[in-house]
């Protein structure tokens, strides 16, 4: 999973990308390969980041939403917590920041979060 996250005051935007191979950075093949950061994504105070979007796996947006619930360092550049379903017994997972906002290209800002469609899944 691949996070690009923007922050403007309290609110969160941005898009999550779901891979198959962490290492290799394949999209899923059975899904939308990313879905945009659902409104109502918000910064709160002590670093802790909240926002929901629609699973990969669901035809429409509003069939199944995922939420994350994450915390940021220190230093800003990771951030810890749990997301997906959030079933109390799901673990924690870190994202390390890899670029910075003014080094984020137009395409690394444009999902096309449809499924089911040639290309998509």
């Amino acid at each position: 999973m691949e996070l690009v996250l923007g922050h403007y005051g309290p609110d969160v935007t941005g898009l999550v990308r779901f891979f198959t191979d962490k290492d290799c950075l394949i999209p899923i093949y059975d899904g939308a390969p990313c879905r945009f950061i659902d409104a109502g994504g918000r910064f709160e105070s002590d670093r802790h980041v909240l926002f929901s979007f629609a699973s990969p796996f669901s035809g429409k947006a509003s069939e199944q939403v995922m939420g994350a619930s994450l915390v940021a360092d220190e230093t800003g550049d990771v951030l810890v917590g749990k997301i997906g379903l959030l079933e109390p017994s799901q673990e924690e997972i870190a994202f390390k920041r890899i670029k910075l906002e003014q080094d984020l290209s137009d395409s690394d800002k444009q999902c096309d979060d449809k499924v089911g469609e040639p290309g998509n899944g």
